[in-house]
């Protein structure tokens, strides 16, 4: 019984022979979702490739396009620290961060 051959899929740049698994680098300016005829430089078999192109669209709530205040919370980012998020937006702070107790401090005087 003969090995069954399969299509191959890799999201690195990089495309391998259905038959041999000869992989090589394939530059941007040769992507095309149109299949097109190839032949493998290690075995010599040809075969159909083509690229499977996908967009991701990606959209983010602000609050200053939209002319609102933040919420900034305190999260930990790790190693015991932490930083101040928006919980609407989830914009990280831009200014100097201060020490969690400084943070707590400043809510309870804030009440």
């Amino acid at each position: 019984m003969s090995k069954r051959i399969t299509a191959t899929y890799h999201d690195t740049g990089r495309r391998e022979c259905p038959y041999c698994g000869h992989k090589w680098h394939v530059e941007a300016e040769e992507y095309d979702e149109r299949a097109r005829a190839e032949e493998c430089d290690e075995c010599g078999k040809g075969f159909y490739a083509y690229e499977n192109i996908s967009v991701a669209h990606v959209a983010r709530p602000d609050c200053e396009l939209n002319g609102e205040e933040h919420e900034w919370e305190t999260m930990g980012i790790g190693n015991g620290k932490t930083h101040l998020f928006c919980a609407k937006c989830s914009r990280c702070h831009p200014g100097i961060v201060p020490s969690l107790e400084e943070f707590l401090a400043s809510e309870g005087e804030n009440k």
